[in-house]
C-alpha cells in the first residue's frame, strides 16, 4: 500500500473511516426505510429476475356452472387483460469524504453526512412509490432527474380516470374530485361496486385501505372514518359503518412535485383499495432487483478521497384499476 502510506492521512485514520462510514450509512438506511413503509405496504414487492418484465392479467370475477350427474365438468375460460412490461431503473448516490476531514478526525460530521447518504435511497423509493398515486390521474410526470416517467396501466389510461376501456369494449371509472367525507367514501365505495371485468362481469372490490397524505384535516378525517365507532359529527346514536373496517394508510410523500418538493395543491388527495386484489392478484406491482445496499468504498490516491457509494434497482406499475377508486380533490 505504499501510495497511502506515503500521504499525511494514516492506516488507522482510513480504517476507522471505513468502519465509521459503513455503521452510518446503515443507521442512515433504517431512518430512510422508516419514509417508505407505508407505500410499499400497498404494493405487491417481487424480486425482478430480468431487466425488462412483462406481467399480464386476466379478469378477477367469473363464476362456477352446474354439471349433472355423468356430465362432463364445466370447462372455464378467462379472457386475457391488461399486459405491462417494467424496466429496471438504477438509482445511485455517491459521497465524498475529503483528506480534511479525515485528517482533523471530523468523525461527527463524517457520521451525520454518511447517515444522509445511506437514507437517500430508501427516500428516493417511497418517493417514487408514492408518486403513483400522486399522479394517479396522470399518463406521465417528470421526475427529480428530469426524466418523464410513463405510469399507464395495460389500457392505456392513467390509473385514476373517468373512464378506462376494457378489451371487450365495456368500460368503468375509478375516479371522483370530492373531498373525503363519509358521503363521498361511500361515492367511491359504489363507483366500485359498479366496475366490470374482461368478461364483463362485476369484480366487487372489497375494499380495505383508506389511502391520504400527512394534510391534517384530510388525516383527521380519515381516522376518524376508519377508527371511531360513532359517525364524524352526528348524534352518538348514530354507528359509524365505516368504523374498524379500513386500515387507514398515510404516506408522508403524497403532496409533492415531480422533484419531491411540497405542493399543496395536493393536500387532500385519498384513495380507497382493495389490497388483496392490488397485492394478492398482483395488479400492483413493484418490481425489485437490488434493494438499497452501500458498496466498497475506495480511495483516491491523488486526494485522498474517500468515496462511498450505493445503488438500488427497482421498477413499479400496474395492470389495471379494479382495486383502487381515487380523489384528486382541491
Amino acid at each position: 500500500m505504499p501510495s497511502l502510506l506515503s500521504n499525511p492521512v494514516n492506516l488507522g485514520q482510513l480504517t476507522d473511516v471505513t468502519k465509521i462510514g459503513l455503521v452510518n450509512w446503515h443507521k442512515g438506511a433504517e431512518i430512510g426505510m422508516q419514509k417508505a413503509l407505508a407505500a410499499r405496504s400497498l404494493y405487491h414487492e417481487k424480486r425482478a429476475s430480468e431487466l425488462n418484465e412483462e406481467h399480464s392479467g386476466f379478469n378477477e370475477s367469473g363464476f362456477s356452472h352446474v354439471s349433472g350427474d355423468d356430465e362432463a365438468y364445466a370447462l372455464v375460460s378467462d379472457t386475457q387483460g391488461d399486459t405491462i412490461t417494467l424496466s429496471q431503473v438504477k438509482r445511485t448516490v455517491r459521497r465524498k469524504i475529503t483528506e480534511d476531514l479525515i485528517e482533523f478526525n471530523k468523525y461527527p460530521r463524517i457520521g451525520s453526512l454518511l447517515r444522509q447518504t445511506g437514507s437517500k435511497l430508501w427516500r428516493g423509493y417511497g418517493l417514487d412509490l408514492t408518486h403513483k398515486f400522486t399522479f394517479g390521474a396522470s399518463t406521465s410526470y417528470t421526475d427529480r432527474d428530469g426524466r418523464v416517467v410513463t405510469i399507464t396501466g395495460g389500457d392505456g389510461a392513467a390509473w385514476v380516470a373517468n373512464t378506462h376501456t376494457l378489451n371487450n369494449g365495456d368500460t368503468y371509472d375509478n375516479l371522483i374530485t370530492a373531498r373525503l367525507s363519509e358521503s363521498s367514501l361511500e361515492d367511491a365505495m359504489d363507483l366500485g361496486n359498479q366496475m366490470v371485468d374482461q368478461n364483463g362481469e362485476i369484480v366487487v372490490p372489497e375494499f380495505s385501505a383508506l389511502v391520504t397524505g400527512p394534510h391534517t384535516n384530510t388525516r383527521h378525517v380519515a381516522m376518524k372514518l376508519t377508527s371511531q365507532n360513532k359517525q364524524v359529527g352526528s348524534d352518538l346514536n348514530d354507528l359509524n359503518p365505516f368504523g374498524g373496517k379500513l386500515r387507514h394508510v398515510v404516506l408522508p410523500y403524497l403532496p409533492t412535485t415531480g422533484a419531491g418538493a411540497y405542493d399543496t395543491t395536493k393536500d387532500r388527495y385519498w384513495f380507497v383499495m382493495d389490497e388483496s386484489l392490488a397485492k394478492g392478484d398482483e395488479q400492483l406491482i413493484s418490481s425489485v432487483r437490488t434493494m438499497p445496499a452501500p458498496e466498497r468504498p475506495t480511495i483516491d490516491p491523488d486526494t485522498n478521497t474517500v468515496q462511498f457509494k450505493g445503488k438500488m434497482r427497482y421498477d413499479m406499475g400496474h395492470l389495471d384499476s379494479h382495486f383502487i377508486v381515487g380523489s384528486n380533490a382541491t
